[in-house]
């Protein structure tokens, strides 16, 4: 068990092109201690074996009892992806429904027949940027993104730009922290939210241009 599962760990970890040091900082362990892991000189608990095997994208049995080092690494990389792929399903329904809130927002503010209730509808459109930058230089991406799309849904597209800027900030931080999956994920929300942010510059645009 231990000679599968060292030679397991070893060849995963390769093909998905995570370091050792990366899989010890996700593991909350030394990279010694992958090191013997790999090696075959200690185990891990079975906490840790969960673990792993959730970041491997792959089952507990399989990573102790499986003959992954027979298969070729072109092998091991469809299966890794098919599994990826799954997943990726599923996130795109859940990110579809959540994005198409924005325009939602949008529409409902911008339909003259009816009259919005919000308790946020006095602020002016600059204080809700100017949060956004507050809370983007605190490490709030979450919250600095809720504000500039507010500032968005009341017209004003100079926030795109803001948003671009602190989307691609996070997807940089997914990529230096090496979580492929974490990277994919956010790239295709990403990509849907910029489209939703340039159908609402194209809307705004448009009525720019129709009262002139």
């Amino acid at each position: 068990m231990k000679m599968n599962f060292s030679r397991n760990l070893a060849t995963l970890r390769k093909v998905q092109n995570i370091t050792q040091e990366a899989l010890a900082e996700k593991c909350g362990v030394s990279r010694q201690a992958v090191t013997k892991w790999e090696c075959g000189s200690s185990l891990p608990d079975l906490y840790k074996l969960s673990d792993l095997a959730e970041i491997l994208s792959i089952t507990v049995d399989e990573l102790l009892h499986g003959n992954l080092a027979d298969k070729t690494e072109e092998q091991i990389d469809r299966d890794y992806f098919a599994q990826l792929e799954s997943k990726m399903d599923s996130i795109l329904t859940e990110v579809r429904q959540q994005n198409e809130n924005i325009i939602d927002e949008y529409i409902r503010r911008n339909e003259d027949d009816i009259e919005i209730d919000d308790t946020n509808e006095d602020v002016p459109v600059e204080a809700f940027r100017y949060w956004a930058m507050e809370e983007a230089q605190k490490g709030n991406y979450d919250d600095a993104i809720d504000y500039l799309e507010q500032a968005l849904v009341r017209g004003d597209i100079s926030a795109v730009s803001q948003l671009i800027v602190i989307h691609q900030e996070i997807l940089y931080f997914c990529i230096v922290d090496q979580d492929e999956y974490e990277c994919y994920n956010y790239e295709l929300k990403f990509a849907q939210k910029i489209q939703k942010y340039g159908r609402i510059m194209e809307y705004e645009i448009k009525k720019a241009k129709a009262k002139k």
